[in-house]
């Protein structure tokens, strides 16, 4: 046996009944769910430790769920991502002989995992901090006659470990994480299986329950082809592939090209200095614990990056634990207008409801990317395009709808829809909680002013200010013209006479030439081509 102690701390570890194991059980199964990865799987590690403890073989099961946690139909592009995430477990369950089924997402959680566990002696799986997920989770506990134990495999400290209620702000929580890291920022031990054995996956699953079917994995584009109910309106996209291969190669090429510029410079749209590991993070590739530790490992060597270590680890545990934090004290709560958003921006919205707006909005021509903000617009088909908006655009981008929605509560619940449906790192509680910002929470009041009350305002001339903007969307209008646009949307910019790009680059020319040269690359402006634009960005 590789230890007396599961690798996974035992504040990570919450048993979700309260039925002895099976003794008479022939293997230990995991529902892997959230944490779709083999690699630093506390999850994973946990299972692993409770076969070598009662010397039983593993199992592994995932049940794909065609519902997305927001209770919608998932988008074909978080489909995707999630098959190619399983393909890589996939491989590396293959080559550890560990036993691996995807069930089909026309059967539920509740029902096919209990099924799957019919001979196990007990069931791991992995915490979700969402509504849909946590009651999953508390389904199959009761259904079960063996324990459930949920893992927090996807947090570097465990929600309830660091704070017992619904935090107040990130300088109220900071320092309780800050001083639970020291036991939790360390290398996770592995677990040696010394008990596997051969399984007929195949009638695994059929004696379990012969209506379950499994999803064939060798032919991805087939499979995602043969889906039922998922929302195709939110095609695949290409910018991004799944799995924890993938989420290695994102953190490596981080580390190596972009954190030593990452401090002073992650704000700015036009040079892509972020992570893009928030897909990875959302779909459980990639551990936050291992990515924190690399970061810090990669920054010691270069005392010139100590900003841009904290920086980032800032936002990779601090805000995003903050966020876990939010929905998880607020489970019925983090989506609702009249529950989430404090009151003091509450009340403020509502007396500023009544404010003239310059323009008003559909839902449907927000998400085309129709208004005449060309920043915002740059900003949504950023997103519609890619699969992820830059992060500081996203705080833009939610701000400015405020101001085009007549009701606040509208306004939230459209921000979270189309964030929902075409960023790759949503369904998510850092993507909820990230929109909800901006509607003040986790926030303190600002001047008051009219339509955004005393809720943090941002606009068009802040962002020309700071950041070359025309690079930015000559960057975005790049990536229409080669990938083009789903049809509905461009179906309703054609209506709108927005054509089949962005209308915004002639825009951004004139405004570039507008502005007195401070450089020699300034004074060339664009001259008639955005591919300097694109240029820059690339350096």
């Amino acid at each position: 046996m590789s230890g007396n102690t599961s690798p996974a701390e035992t504040t990570r570890v919450h048993k979700l009944n309260n039925n002895d194991v099976n003794k008479a059980g022939t293997f230990v199964l995991y529902w892997m769910s959230n944490s779709l990865r083999s690699h630093y799987n506390y999850a994973l590690a946990h299972a692993s430790y409770l076969c070598e403890k009662y010397e039983m073989p593993l199992r592994v099961a995932h049940v794909f769920d065609a519902v997305a946690q927001d209770g919608k139909p998932l988008p074909e592009r978080h489909a995707a991502f999630q098959l190619e995430s399983l393909s890589d477990v996939q491989k590396d369950m293959h080559e550890r002989n560990v036993p691996f089924v995807v069930i089909n997402g026309s059967h539920k959680a509740r029902d096919a995992v209990p099924a799957l566990a019919e001979d196990a002696v007990a069931v791991v799986t992995d915490t979700s901090y969402l509504r849909k997920g946590r009651s999953d989770r508390h389904a199959v506990a009761t259904a079960l006659p063996i324990p459930l134990y949920a893992v927090e495999a996807d947090v570097v400290v465990p929600v309830q470990t660091v704070s017992s209620k619904s935090e107040y702000a990130a300088r109220t929580i900071r320092p309780k994480i800050t001083r639970a890291l020291k036991d939790y920022l360390v290398p996770m031990k592995n677990v040696e299986l010394t008990n596997q054995t051969n399984c007929d996956l195949k009638r695994w699953v059929s004696s379990a329950n012969p209506d379950l079917s499994l999803l064939t994995l060798e032919d991805l584009d087939e499979s995602l082809k043969g889906m039922e109910g998922l929302d195709r309106g939110a095609p695949r996209v290409r910018f991004f592939k799944g799995g924890q291969e993938e989420a290695q190669k994102r953190l490596t090429t981080f580390l190596d090209e972009k954190l030593r510029e990452y401090g002073g410079g992650r704000n700015e749209p036009a040079k892509q200095l972020q992570s893009d590991l928030s897909p990875y993070l959302r779909s459980g590739n990639i551990s936050p614990v291992d990515i924190a530790l690399h970061t810090k490992a990669k920054a010691t060597k270069k005392a010139s990056w100590k900003e841009s270590e904290e920086s980032f680890l800032e936002e990779l545990i601090v805000r995003r634990e903050l966020a876990v934090n939010a929905c998880w004290f607020n489970a019925d709560a983090y989506d609702v207008y009249e529950q989430i958003v404090p009151n003091f921006a509450r009340e403020s919205l509502a007396l500023h409801k009544s404010d003239k707006r310059p323009k008003i909005f559909t839902y449907e021509e927000l998400e085309a990317a129709v208004t005449e903000d060309p920043y915002w617009n740059a900003a949504q088909l950023e997103m519609v395009v890619k699969g992820k908006m830059h992060g500081y655009m996203r705080m833009y981008w939610v701000k400015r709808i405020i101001g085009w929605v007549e009701d606040p509560a509208d306004a939230m619940d459209y921000a979270i829809r189309l964030n929902n449906r075409w960023e790759l790192d949503a369904v998510d509680p850092n993507s909820y909680a990230g929109v909800i910002w901006c509607f003040g929470l986790h926030d303190r009041g600002w001047t008051e002013r009219p339509i955004w009350g005393k809720v943090r305002y941002m606009n068009e001339s802040g962002l020309k200010r700071k950041f070359n903007m025309p690079a930015y969307i000559a960057y975005v209008d790049k990536m229409v013209a080669s990938e083009g646009l789903p049809r509905h949307i461009a179906e309703l910019r054609k209506k709108h006479k927005m054509g089949g790009q962005q209308q915004t680059i002639d825009g951004s020319r004139k405004r570039l030439r507008s502005r007195k040269a401070t450089s020699s690359s300034s004074k060339s402006g664009l001259r008639g081509s955005e591919s300097k634009s694109v240029k820059r960005i690339k350096m």
